[in-house]
């Protein structure tokens, strides 16, 4: 389509700055990416341009991790493999990792978008990324954060490319990502009932699981609707578990009481409202 034209008219001096996104030929000995994903140049040493020599020395990897589940039982950051299915409205985080294997310092640019149909998070840019100086044998990474606005069979994201003197030199394995209202292969992990599973299974799960673990709070904003509310509260009533977050829903729903066995609770707070709710 047709060029839409910027007009800028400035009251007094002014210094303008512009940038842009132009299309450019990727390194050719760059090698195709392997099998994990990562752009690895051949060994061929015939006639090394300054930006060649680069591409044997970096490595990219591209991932994405759920933003309310970033971390394993074992401390290790949790990764979304390549078949997982998205949901609508989920904050999801995409971290790029850059490598520098050799022994000269490199000042990389990285060039990096969100999925074709995704809101960005945390800023209105869609597309990012900057100047990185990677040391000798070092790592350095970048992420950024967004959301599926509504479902759909086929969001693709442009894989975060490293380019050196404007050469681009290293980048990830492009992916096409599904996003579907309720997940068809959820584990029967807790976090995935709390998160996708329905009331009822929920309320099963809570029936025989340790109520005082603090794991009982992936649930938690289930408490909003008053329907859900209703039955925790007796779940937790009949198995005689006190809950501060649970109880305290009871002032957004009007449940007297909740609310007077809430008070009774804390004495401090009971001394400070009275005897009147």
């Amino acid at each position: 389509g047709a060029v839409k034209a910027v007009v800028a008219e400035a009251t007094r001096p002014a210094l303008v700055f512009h940038r842009d996104l132009q299309p450019t030929e990727a390194d050719p000995d760059s090698a195709p990416p392997s099998a994990d994903g990562v752009l690895r140049a051949s060994v061929d040493d015939t006639e090394p341009s300054p930006a060649v020599g680069l591409v044997r020395d970096v490595l990219i990897t591209q991932t994405l991790m759920d933003a309310k589940d970033q971390v394993g039982e074992m401390g290790e950051e949790k990764y979304l493999g390549p078949n997982h299915e998205f949901v609508p409205g989920h904050e999801y985080i995409c971290k790029v990792i850059m490598t520098n294997t050799s022994s000269q310092a490199k000042e990389l640019k990285l060039l990096v978008q969100v999925p074709v149909g995704s809101l960005p998070l945390r800023t209105p840019k869609q597309t990012g990324g900057g100047t990185f100086n990677l040391q000798p044998f070092t790592t350095q990474s970048h992420q950024f954060s967004f959301y599926f606005p509504a479902e759909g069979p086929a969001f693709p994201q442009f894989p975060a490319h490293v380019s050196l003197k404007g050469v681009p030199v290293s980048w990830a394995e492009p992916r096409v990502y599904t996003v579907v209202r309720r997940p068809t292969t959820v584990s029967k992990s807790w976090k995935n009932i709390a998160r996708y599973g329905t009331d009822e299974e929920v309320l099963a799960y809570l029936q025989d699981a340790n109520l005082m673990h603090d794991r009982t709070r992936y649930a938690f904003f289930r408490l909003r609707e008053k329907a859900f509310y209703r039955k925790a509260v007796e779940l937790f009533r009949s198995r005689l578990v006190f809950s501060r977050e649970v109880w305290g829903y009871s002032f957004l729903h009007d449940d007297r009481q909740a609310m007077r066995e809430f008070v009774e609770a804390y004495p401090g707070l009971r001394n400070l409202v009275g005897v009147g709710v």
